[in-house]
């Protein structure tokens, strides 16, 4: 199999990959690799289910690890040209704390992923479900990407398939350790936007409640930050955009 554009990960960041490939060039063939069952499974999962896909206080600050953030802050479209101007999602200010978080109006992560999947089909870019990619060869006219089946040629690869954040959603780590092995180095990965474990002693007969609320982080009689919004009680952690802003 061949494509001129291969995207490896059919979430968020390889759906809007592929959609800006085959917008900027629609002569080329865009092929989404992905290796569960569907594309989009995280896109459902986040902002706890009301997709949480942008901010209007978006600045070099609010992004760590990276020397190119202000270039790549330039470059980006408004959440408006991409969302609303180019997939149709009308979209709304939230209220989950002091952030600025921008929802689909329908409250749903499942309207944004119906919209980029629309998008795709709309624009001619294929994808493959179910296919994991165990190795990546350079080759002189682009790459091999190989799988338990066989392999799919490439001229140019674009990797969008995360980090270690979410194995049940695909994002296990796999890839980072296929691109070390063909020698990328990586910054050292730890958890940093995470639910935040709590004793269960004080969860007992909360678990999936949800409450708009406010939560502190304390050390000894110090309290380090508190941040207001809705919390999701789960067995043995709280989360919730303004635990994640916390954690």
């Amino acid at each position: 199999m061949t494509t001129d554009i291969a995207i490896v990960g059919g979430g968020a960041s390889g759906l809007a990959a592929a959609i800006s490939a085959k917008m900027t060039n629609p002569s080329k063939s865009v092929l989404v690799i992905e290796k569960l069952p569907k594309i989009g499974k995280k896109i459902i999962a986040s902002g706890n289910g009301k997709c949480n896909l942008s901010n209007i206080n978006i600045s070099a600050s609010n992004y760590h690890g990276s020397v190119n953030a202000v270039k790549i802050i330039e470059k980006m479209p408004d959440y408006k040209e991409f969302f609303t101007d180019t997939l149709g999602v009308l979209c709304v200010m939230g209220s989950e704390g002091r952030t600025g978080g921008v929802y689909p109006r329908s409250n749903s992560s499942a309207t944004i992923l119906n919209a980029m999947r629309l998008k795709i089909q709309e624009l001619g870019v294929d994808e493959l479900c179910e296919w994991e990619i165990t190795d990546i060869k350079p080759m002189k006219s682009g790459f091999e990407l190989s799988y338990k089946n066989g392999a799919i040629l490439c001229r140019k690869l674009i990797i969008a398939a995360g980090g270690y954040a979410a194995p049940s959603f695909g994002t296990d780590g796999s890839i980072m350790r296929i691109l070390k092995n063909m020698g990328y180095a990586t910054s050292k990965i730890c958890p940093a936007v995470a639910p935040l474990r709590v004793s269960t002693d004080n969860l007992k007969g909360l678990k999936g409640v949800r409450v708009k609320g406010e939560v502190s982080a304390v050390s000894g009689d110090k309290i380090l930050r508190t941040e207001k919004g809705e919390l999701q009680f789960n067995e043995n952690n709280i989360s919730g955009i303004c635990v994640f802003n916390l954690a």
